[in-house]
């Protein structure tokens, strides 16, 4: 990690009293964090956005109603008081690896197109295993959705550079 990015993410973790775990996992909560910030300025806790050690995917948050969502009962809350639902889903892949792989994309594609099965194929780390279940309680009441599907938004944020890939277009 380079000494710009070490800085930030050291000033992060001071800011929020975050124990260091190792330059990795530190860098996945700051891009985590500053992804969903970008996009949703009320409060969360940024270890809630983290999916942990699952495959494809290191961060997702799913946000309805401009809420937070951490459970399936805040769902129910939410159509109990307004019946309305909007969903956005927020899903980041972080690398620290001072090399591009356009394969880890590809990778993180094909989990999400599985956690948004109906039979999702590969193992789910227990914070995924949350989320997939507000996930199909939103579905379940899809009808609410008066705005239509819910957006879904992805985030590659990796260290690296894009070079010498064969699949690359200039």
């Amino acid at each position: 990690m380079d000494r710009v990015t070490k800085n930030l993410v050291s000033d992060f973790l001071k800011k929020f009293e975050l124990k260091s775990k190792d330059d990795s996992y530190d860098f996945e909560r700051f891009a985590n964090y500053s992804v969903l910030k970008n996009m949703f300025n009320n409060d969360f806790q940024v270890d809630e956005i983290s999916t942990e050690k699952n495959q494809g995917i290191d961060g997702i948050a799913i946000i309805v109603n401009n809420q937070f969502i951490t459970n399936t009962n805040e769902i129910s809350d939410i159509i109990d008081e307004t019946k309305i639902l909007e969903a956005k889903f927020v899903f980041t892949q972080c690398k620290t690896s001072p090399k591009f792989e356009g394969s880890e994309i590809g990778n993180m594609f094909f989990t999400i197109k599985d956690f948004f099965s109906e039979t999702p194929q590969l193992p789910m780390t227990e914070e995924v295993k949350t989320k997939f279940a507000i996930k199909e309680e939103l579905f379940k009441n899809f009808q609410l959705m008066t705005k239509g599907n819910p957006d879904v938004f992805m985030y590659y944020i990796s260290l690296g550079k894009w070079q010498d890939d064969a699949d690359r277009k200039s």
